[in-house]
C-alpha cells in the first residue's frame, strides 16, 4: 500500500482544532500522569488518519483529513497544553480526580 500526500489535506500549521488540542492537553496534563496523556494524545494523531478518517468517508463524513504538517502541530500544541495543564494549572487548582 503506497501512501501519497494529498494536496486537499488539512496541512496547514495553526487551524480551529489547535486551540481543543491545547485545551485537551491542558485538561490531560491537570487529570492524568504527564507520560500516558503525551502517550494518548500521540497515538491519537495515526488512529484519526489511518484508521477513523477512513471508516468515516466510507459514509461520506470528512473527518481527520490532514497532512503531515498539520498533524505535527497537533501533537505540538498538545504537548504544549500538557505542560501548561502540568507546570501551571495543577500549581494552582488541585484536580478533581485523577485518570491515571
Amino acid at each position: 500500500m503506497k501512501l501519497e500526500f494529498d494536496p486537499a489535506r488539512n496541512n496547514a500549521f495553526f487551524d480551529i482544532w489547535t486551540i481543543v488540542h491545547v485545551i485537551s492537553g491542558i485538561l490531560f496534563g491537570w487529570l492524568m500522569n504527564p507520560w500516558i496523556a503525551l502517550l494518548i494524545m500521540t497515538l491519537w494523531e495515526p488512529i484519526e488518519i489511518f484508521v477513523i478518517s477512513p471508516l468515516l468517508a466510507k459514509h461520506d463524513i470528512e473527518f481527520g483529513y490532514e497532512g503531515p504538517l498539520n498533524s505535527f502541530s497537533d501533537i505540538l500544541f498538545n504537548v504544549v497544553g500538557l505542560l501548561i495543564g502540568i507546570f501551571v494549572l495543577a500549581k494552582f487548582f488541585a484536580p478533581p480526580f485523577f485518570l491515571f
